[in-house]
């Protein structure tokens, strides 16, 4: 079977994505034959074919379970992952009636994660058609696993080799239901929002008749409509669980406002084309009056209030942001380092040390882990520059040595040699 336009762009995208995950994982057999490979790694290197991608099966769910809306699409259609997190979802026309949506793999699997962690908190308690939620807090544990989670993301561009499944199996029946729920409605959010776009056929204004702001305007105000489009049809699409829905969303929009704060999706949306999300939210929150009148018209009532929504959201708002208000990010990175540098045997820390970086670049973003770790290269410049600083100094040295071993492994292997040349 041919593929369209749009099927050929993402497929090319994604080979030039997962490209680095073969080698990487050849050469760390080959370098270090005795440290082996992480099942875990082992299990998720490779591009997840069409059949396992979840943003296509959750794409494929959508068109089935939701009348006309694939009527309402471009002709040729292309849904898909990207190994990429420089951007946050990408959905853009191709040629004359095409049309590409890509979501992050790494992305996809933060917002699941950063579910797992909350939604093991919450209790939920069925009294006939009333849903109570209560939470059984842990703000220390939890400000410690966003902090690993959010880190890694940021600086390796993969959150976590955990498998959140297996550490769901040793959670309540009720947790794991609400956390597949939960996680199934996110990735619906995001998939109708880009879908929006392509329904409305959203394209960038004519820059020769619009100015600057006026083009943000327009921009920001379609991110706005596909925001309102995605809410009010997954309320209404889980009508008798729309507490459930809601939390999905609420969670969504948090995690992404975490990423947001710290620069995530290449420094956050351009402000020309995306509000800030926490004013996105805002807005949905506001909204939430209208829609609830709206199901009642249409025949397909929430069953609850909007009042109720936002005091459910209020409740677990309220504990999430406590969570992550005093959140320090943590950086993968630094820690391998200094791993390397505390090993009383400097050859098995510096071996650690490549190893573990080659193992970041087959999981995460490539240019992602290229950019931080030059990122860090020109700090520890910073640090041999000042003659006063004798720890700054052995620190910056070693730090340069280990970084110019990198480099040497890199070039070794032609087909990554090309990453070399990111380090600066």
């Amino acid at each position: 079977m041919t593929m369209n336009e749009a099927e050929e762009r993402l497929r090319a995208w994604q080979d030039e994505g997962w490209r680095h995950r073969g080698p990487c994982l050849e050469l760390m057999a080959s370098t270090f034959p005795d440290l082996g490979t992480p099942p875990e790694v082992a299990s998720i290197i490779a591009a997840p074919p069409a059949d396992k991608d979840p943003v296509v099966h959750a794409y494929n769910k959508l068109i089935r379970e939701i009348d006309g809306l694939r009527d309402e699409l471009p002709a040729m259609i292309a849904v898909g992952t990207l190994p990429r997190t420089s951007i946050w979802a990408l959905s853009e026309p191709v040629g004359t009636d095409g049309w590409l949506i890509a979501v992050p793999f790494g992305l996809v699997t933060y917002l699941r994660a950063f579910a797992f962690i909350f939604c093991r908190r919450m209790h939920i308690v069925l009294n006939g058609a009333e849903v109570t939620v209560s939470l059984d807090p842990h703000v220390d544990d939890d400000r410690r696993a966003v902090s690993t989670l959010l880190g890694a993301l940021l600086e390796i561009g993969w959150p976590s080799t955990v498998n959140v499944r297996d550490r769901l199996a040793g959670e309540d029946a009720s947790v794991q239901s609400l956390f597949d729920g939960i996680s199934r409605v996110a990735l619906d959010f995001i998939l109708l929002h880009e879908l929006l776009h392509a329904v409305k056929r959203h394209s960038q204004p004519d820059r020769l008749q619009t100015t600057l702001f006026q083009e943000a305007g327009i921009l920001q105000n379609e991110e706005f409509e596909a925001d309102v489009f995605a809410f009010s049809l997954l309320l209404t699409r889980y009508s008798r669980s729309a507490k459930q829905a809601y939390l999905g969303i609420s969670l969504l929009f948090h995690a992404l406002s975490e990423y947001e704060r710290f620069g995530g999706g290449a420094a956050a949306p351009n402000w020309l084309s995306h509000p800030p999300v926490a004013l996105r939210f805002d807005r949905l929150r506001r909204s939430l009056p209208n829609i609830v009148a709206q199901s009642k018209e249409i025949g397909t009532p929430l069953g609850v209030t909007a009042r109720q929504l936002m005091d459910l959201e209020e409740l677990v708002g309220r504990y999430v942001m406590g969570v992550c208000v005093d959140m320090v990010p943590s950086s993968p990175l630094n820690e391998i380092f200094h791993r390397a540098m505390k090993d009383k045997d400097p050859s098995r820390g510096e071996r650690m040390f490549l190893w573990t970086i080659l193992e970041g670049l087959a999981l995460g973003d490539p240019d992602l882990v290229m950019l931080n770790l030059a990122n860090v290269g020109r700090e520890v410049q910073n640090w041999q520059d000042d003659p006063n600083d004798e720890e700054g100094h052995a620190l910056g040295a070693s730090y340069m040595r280990l970084i110019g071993k990198f480099r040497d492994l890199l070039i070794s292997e032609p087909r990554l040699s090309s990453l070399a040349d990111k380090l600066g």
